[in-house]
């Protein structure tokens, strides 16, 4: 469990990994504290996952799946959790009580980020209500990403892309296989590459052309050893490398 209050200025939380903890609070519990949250993994908590006091972190691309409780339970606060300029990028699956739980009078954007087609088409495709739609509490309003199209023919049935995009996979950490997923906004050469953590490759997943689109691609890394990998993303001038675990 990571417990913040009043943190100092610069603080960050940055490719972090929070398993198995929490049952009276919450795995991460934020305390009038507000700094940014990238890359964390916050999984099997016995409570809820992140929780929010007074507190508005810029929370991307974390993992927020399997809590006991509610994925992030927002007390008090506006936490930014994605706008449709800047995606969140964030993955929220399997969390016994709301994805989001906005305890606020506020509405909370988490707009582009990863949700089941299940969960969000029991929150009414666009919207998460707290405490069965309590009209004094605010909403979660969110564009969800649900199934990435994996070739031209699926690009109408989700957002064209405007700009390129790699998003940290999921899940993180993973045995053997996790998925890859990326935003390409101008066609091209594109080259998805696993490096181990001295930086040798491992692995080709993707080196062709490809169309504007959202893509995922699968990654087995069943006959490679438990450790930190790589992988990078080019496409034109889009460079981007992003951390992973394997933990076998």
């Amino acid at each position: 469990m990571l417990s913040f209050t009043q943190s100092d200025p610069g603080t960050k939380l940055d490719y972090c990994t929070i398993l198995y903890a929490g049952s009276i609070t919450a795995a991460l519990n934020l305390e009038n504290s507000s700094f940014p949250i990238t890359s964390t993994v916050v999984k099997y908590s016995k409570n809820s996952g992140i929780s929010l006091e007074n507190s508005s972190p810029t929370i991307r691309h974390c993992v927020i799946n399997e809590n006991l409780g509610n994925g992030i339970h927002i007390v008090s606060g506006h936490p930014d959790l994605g706008t449709v300029n800047d995606p969140g990028g964030n993955d929220f699956i399997d969390n016994f009580g709301w994805e989001v739980y906005n305890n606020t009078p506020d509405t909370i954007y988490a707009q582009q980020n990863y949700w089941e087609e299940e969960d969000s088409a029991e929150i009414d495709n666009n919207h998460i209500f707290d405490d069965d739609e309590n009209s004094s509490k605010g909403m979660v309003i969110f564009t969800p990403f649900i199934s990435p199209p994996t070739d031209i023919e699926d690009e109408t049935a989700a957002q064209i892309p405007t700009q390129y995009f790699l998003y940290q996979n999921y899940p993180n950490p993973f045995n053997p296989t996790t998925t890859i997923k990326y935003s390409i906004s101008q066609r091209g050469l594109v080259i998805i590459k696993i490096y181990n953590a001295i930086g040798e490759e491992v692995a080709t997943l993707i080196n062709k052309e490809q169309p504007v689109g959202n893509y995922e691609v699968e990654f087995d890394a069943t006959t490679l050893p438990s450790g930190i990998y790589f992988y990078r993303l080019k496409a034109g001038s889009f460079v981007e490398t992003k951390k992973m675990v394997l933990m076998k």
